[in-house]
């Protein structure tokens, strides 16, 4: 059965009228392909591929979506051949997406840096025009849509998110300059966690929070890094959405879509509404899934 969860973003009722416009989305988050089926760290990872194309098939067959977007940890061990894999699992989406790294996809001392994730990426995914791993895209006329990394420099990858003074001063750079547009920014970590787990944190988010209250035409956060974590939460206007993990059971993946009434978009009292829905793609999607 399918789970709904539905927010309203205003007190006001959206109105059917000639300016009601729709954004509607997938994000997939926490795949950790492994394509030998290898089991890291107690992770059972044997149908982590035939997981993604069940989800993948699912989301093929979802009606009207603009754009989908896969949010970090695709990878479960940092390495060439595994993101080629998920690579060319992914190319069969068939509509735009757009990659996130996470922990897992970057190593410092083995595996890949973030330049060579990225490079190998944009061979296969003629959407991923950046060559860096902040980035931003416009899903229609009305939105932009921001990804951020988070992943720690340094010589060891940390399991916490870390955004310093050079991203979120991108970040503000890219929200003035398109304050014209409403935001949706799409990154591996949370800044609301939807549960206590102190190895998982986002170091010093307040310099984040901060810049989020100065630019009012930020709407949403989605993340995901937390594998258990289905939870949205207000707080200051901004709806922080976590995301499960699809390599967890029952395998999800989350569709947003956002109503809104265009003319009234930039105002003061703006009249929209989003709806998430959890989609599970468990049981004979899986198994009757065949390399």
């Amino acid at each position: 059965m399918r789970i709904i969860f539905t927010v309203i973003l205003t007190l006001l009722c959206f109105s059917n009228t000639a300016s009601a416009e729709k954004l509607k989305f997938v994000q997939v988050t926490d795949t950790h392909l492994s394509a030998n089926g290898a089991n890291y760290q107690g992770r059972d990872l044997e149908a982590s591929v035939q997981i993604l194309k069940a989800a993948i098939k699912s989301i093929n067959n979802t009606n009207a979506i603009d754009f989908v977007t896969f949010s970090g940890d695709n990878i479960d061990v940092s390495n060439e051949d595994d993101l080629r894999k998920f690579c060319e699992i992914t190319k069969e989406v068939n509509k735009p997406y757009y990659i996130t790294v996470g922990d897992h996809d970057i190593s410092k001392h083995q595996g890949l840096n973030k330049t060579q994730y990225i490079e190998i990426v944009k061979q296969y995914n003629k959407n991923q025009k950046s060559s860096d791993t902040y980035y931003y895209f416009f899903p229609n006329k009305d939105f932009i849509v921001i990804v951020m990394d988070g992943v720690m420099s340094g010589f060891i990858t940390s399991s916490h998110g870390s955004y310093g003074e050079e991203d979120l001063a991108w970040l503000d750079e890219v929200l003035t300059k398109y304050s014209n547009k409403k935001a949706i920014i799409i990154q591996h970590f949370p800044l609301v966690a939807p549960y206590d787990n102190k190895s998982h944190t986002t170091i010093e988010p307040e310099a984040y929070f901060t810049l989020l209250n100065n630019h009012k035409n930020v709407i949403a956060l989605l993340s995901g890094h937390y594998h258990g974590g289905n939870k949205v939460t207000i707080q200051d206007g901004v709806y922080h959405i976590s995301t499960p993990a699809l390599v967890s059971s029952p395998h999800q993946y989350r569709v947003v879509e956002i109503d809104y009434d265009h003319d009234s978009l930039f105002q003061e009292s703006p009249k929209f509404d989003l709806k998430t829905e959890i989609i599970p793609v468990e049981g004979e999607a899986v198994l009757n899934q065949k390399d």
